[in-house]
């Protein structure tokens, strides 16, 4: 399954706005994007043609559906982080973490869910939609690769590292104060009261809020 022109437009045009990313780094980061958006609109094709079918046939297949999903996220780690590191194998693991409780919305669901919810069920279409993948591909391919960013700037001998945002009016407060931030490369960034290494970073504890729809980078200074 290919995605359509309109999708990669869209895409590249994401990864484009993003400051201080080569066009190799673009080229890359939409090659990981465009494979897991790929990955997650069959697999979410197929989590509604199973709902179609019965509410049973839905929660007998949703243990192979959490088992796909974790297929996704490691295809995705294994092409993003090409620099692998003891904090990058921690991240590694809380961005799984983070990916998966992203995509849990239908498994929150199954607690309370009947047989005469069914048609609900399958009425939210944000459940299965291509935003959805789309969102949840760029978060997790950003995710990965700006810990991959960071690891090289370490490599390459930066001493100290700037915290980039998209000025557009779209980006959220905390991340407009954060703008131009510079920290000792090894050091993490506040935001919004939250430390940081990079952006997107939740091993100290950063929550969904400050990381969901980020668009932010780091570069080496």
């Amino acid at each position: 399954m290919g995605l359509s022109e309109e999708l990669k437009k869209s895409d590249k045009a994401w990864f484009s706005e993003m400051l201080g990313l080569s066009k190799q780094e673009i080229r890359r980061r939409l090659k990981i994007c465009i494979k897991t958006e790929e990955d997650l609109i069959r697999l979410f094709g197929d989590m509604r043609d199973a709902a179609g079918n019965s509410l049973r046939d839905f929660m007998e297949s949703y243990g192979d559906f959490s088992d796909r999903l974790n297929v996704i996220y490691s295809t995705a780690s294994e092409s993003a982080l090409e620099v692998k590191t003891p904090f990058s194998a921690q991240f590694d693991r809380k961005a799984r973490g983070s990916f998966l409780e992203i995509m849990s919305v239908t498994a929150r669901w199954l607690g309370d869910i009947t047989a005469e919810d069914l048609e609900k069920f399958i009425a939210e279409t944000w459940l299965f939609s291509t935003m959805r993948a789309t969102r949840a591909a760029r978060f997790v391919t950003n995710s990965l690769c700006e810990c991959n960013s960071f690891e090289r700037l370490k490599q390459q001998g930066y001493k100290y590292k700037v915290w980039n945002t998209i000025l557009d009016g779209r980006e959220r407060l905390t991340h407009f104060i954060a703008n131009g931030q510079r920290v000792e490369v090894d050091q993490p960034f506040t935001v919004g009261g939250f430390l940081m290494m990079f952006p997107r970073d939740q091993t100290y504890g950063a929550p969904l809020r400050e990381v969901i729809n980020c668009r932010c980078t780091i570069t080496g200074a």
